[in-house]
């Protein structure tokens, strides 16, 4: 896979997309290709992709496919297993709410495209989701794949006899909604407030079948690891980009950075290599955002936003957004002011905030139980 943003999206939501595909005489090799990612790549489980990479392929197949079920179909396919040791630690858990919980609390390990979090309710535990891709179709589909996934796992975990006792979408309601009852396994009730997955209290203390507390903590503790080296690669992605952002259109050599760091330029490659990305690939991040932001909130011409982000000229520029976003600048602008329109609304009428704005940012690893409202 050749150089990307901040790549933090595991590959098995893409692996069963091109799967799918394959099957009904379909190609998304060229959404692959614009998206920077090769099917060799989606085999090996260390490989992360970002969530503009992960929209890309999903807008282009979710194009050429044309059903409306695209979502709920990918989901159905994951088995808790596709999560490597973390589906072991679901697996093993003494009870379903634990394993819920634990599935929750490491999602950033389990390169999920969409963040979730747990409400507890006087009945029933909600599993709210919420995407950041910019894109509603997307959203739509990563939702839907999220909550098929879900209500699959549960399934595997409890061998059958645990399922949602409802699930909410914050959409309208479709000509057909038995799709989404079929394929979510519960009632679906649409024009809700948030995105969720619901299950009752009394299902949630059901014995796990498969539970064994030595296997659970031995994951568990490989899991909290896992966690804390996650952390610390992320201060460190977090820490460089902000430099570069600062220091645009000026690009320092990666040696200012490590001196900065306190370590040796090789040190801080592999470091970087660890978290999924590279110095290169960081640069092009930061210039994409920068873009996008001039684009959106100034009346600057393409030669003064190319100048101000770096690039040689607007020609340079036009060929940058061409792989960014697969438009030019004058369209990607419009749609930026458009986006920004939107996200002004939603504050004033109360709102925190339309979600575009995190495109690229990471679930915590952390991601507690929150009381009802």
């Amino acid at each position: 896979m050749s150089a990307t943003r901040t790549a933090t999206v595991g590959p098995h939501l893409l692996r069963h997309l091109v799967s799918l595909a394959d099957e009904r005489g379909v190609s998304v090799d060229d959404a692959l290709r614009r998206a920077g990612v090769d099917r060799e790549s989606l085999d090996a489980d260390s490989t992360r992709v970002s969530l503009s990479q992960m929209r890309l392929v999903v807008a282009a197949a979710g194009t050429a496919l044309e059903d409306p079920a695209l979502g709920l179909e990918l989901g159905r396919r994951q088995p808790v297993t596709v999560l490597g040791t973390l589906g072991l630690a679901m697996l093993s858990a003494a009870r379903i709410r634990d394993a819920i919980e634990v599935a929750v609390r490491f999602q950033l390990l389990a390169g999920s495209p969409v963040r979730w979090r747990l409400e507890q309710h006087e009945r029933s535990l909600a599993v709210v989701a919420e995407t950041y891709t910019g894109d509603a179709a997307v959203d739509r589909v990563l939702i839907d794949a999220a909550f098929a996934h879900f209500t699959r796992m549960i399934h595997d975990v409890s061998a059958g006899t645990a399922r949602p006792e409802r699930v909410d979408l914050a959409r309208a309601r479709p000509t057909d909604a038995t799709v989404y009852e079929r394929g979510l396994g519960a009632p679906v009730r649409f024009a809700a407030a948030h995105d969720a997955w619901w299950i009752g209290s009394r299902a949630t203390e059901l014995a796990n079948p498969y539970a064994d507390p030595w296997t659970f903590a031995a994951t568990r503790a490989v899991l909290e690891a896992e966690a804390a080296s996650v952390v610390d690669r992320r201060e460190l992605v977090a820490r460089i980009s902000a430099r570069i952002a600062a220091e645009l259109p000026e690009v320092l050599p990666l040696t200012a950075h490590a001196r900065a760091a306190a370590m040796s330029e090789r040190t801080l490659r592999r470091r970087l290599a660890d978290a999924g990305t590279s110095y290169g690939a960081l640069i092009d991040e930061q210039r994409r955002r920068v873009t996008e932001r001039l684009l959106a909130a100034s009346a600057l011409t393409l030669d003064e936003v190319a100048a101000a982000t770096g690039f040689a000229d607007a020609r340079s520029l036009r060929r940058a957004t061409r792989r960014w976003v697969g438009t030019s600048p004058t369209e990607w602008r419009r749609v930026s002011v458009g986006r920004a329109a939107q996200h002004r609304d939603g504050l004033s009428s109360g709102q925190a905030r339309d979600g575009s704005e995190l495109l690229e940012t990471e679930p915590p690893i952390e991601a507690p139980i929150v009381g009802s409202r």
